[in-house]
């Protein structure tokens, strides 16, 4: 029997024409985001024109905003309690049966001021990275739009977000997600050098914007991922991950069975905000 060869499939297509289909189904939820932002805090989706130059209209009442900013700081005091760890380390069931074999109980001195430790490590690694920076951000975009896509970079460390403009997503029947298409400008000075030997126009202007495209979908139990620059794929930026350690994170606040995005807290209240906002 023949196996289905994932990498021939999505090679039949260039991972910015894949984003290009697939702007269809995200539209809709795309367009909800833009209009739940106008009702509450309208730099936190923009519209597509947008720039950084972009006068935000101001909406009329101000409890949208409110409300947003106080679910977004008690949802953060959830995920990051003040005055303790957010999390706590302890022995898998395979390193607790190699202490158990070298004499060593799970509640031992030496391994739980070992885990104390590497406690303190990683907290100061995401404090030193920003991440809960970042994830105020996400947490923010989860309630005015629904969805957000978050990326830990594996080599450079630190955390990326991307709001639902610039990523598409599908997910099977159950909710995973099983293909990813995130779209990123970069100026032509930021580009590394293989990047910079696919464009062909020799006089650029350092400042310019490029579109990359990183695509990563899922094959048997790993994700793959490729870079893609001008419909050709940058040398040396194909990836492997496991399948449970993909550092990219496509989120959703409400899921609805069927739909590969999510809905957002402001879209139940969107009928009292704009009347609000009307009066």
């Amino acid at each position: 029997m023949s196996t289905f060869d994932m990498d021939a499939y999505y090679q039949q297509s260039t991972a910015a024409s894949r984003y290009s289909n697939l702007e269809t189904d995200r539209e809709p939820y795309r367009t909800r985001a833009v209009n739940n932002a106008k009702l509450t805090i309208p730099m936190l989706f923009p519209d597509k024109d947008a720039t950084a130059t972009t006068k935000y209209e101001t909406p009329y009442q101000s409890i949208g905003a409110r409300g947003v900013n106080n679910l977004g700081a008690k949802l953060m005091k959830g995920l990051f309690p003040p005055n303790e760890p957010f999390f706590r380390l302890s022995l898998g069931a395979d390193a607790q049966k190699q202490a158990e074999s070298q004499g060593m109980q799970k509640d031992d001195v030496n391994i739980e001021k070992a885990l104390g430790m590497l406690e303190r490590d990683l907290f100061n690694f995401m404090m030193r990275n920003r991440y809960r920076i970042t994830i105020s951000e996400g947490v923010l975009q989860l309630i005015v739009a629904g969805n957000v896509l978050l990326f830990l970079p594996p080599a450079e460390g630190g955390i990326k977000m991307y709001r639902l403009s610039d990523y598409v997503v599908v997910r099977d029947g159950i909710g995973n997600w099983i293909e990813l298409v995130v779209k990123d400008k970069i100026s032509y000075a930021a580009l590394p050098d293989d990047a910079k030997s696919l464009i062909k126009d020799t006089d650029v202007e350092p400042s310019t914007n490029y579109e990359i495209y990183t695509h990563v979908y899922l094959d048997g139990d790993v994700y793959r991922s490729y870079q893609e620059l001008e419909g050709q794929t940058i040398k040396g930026s194909e990836q492997e991950y496991p399948k449970d350690k993909v550092p990219w994170l496509p989120l959703r606040l409400r899921k609805m069975d069927g739909e590969s995005y999510g809905r957002s807290y402001v879209d139940e209240y969107y009928g009292d905000l704009k009347t609000l906002n009307s009066l």
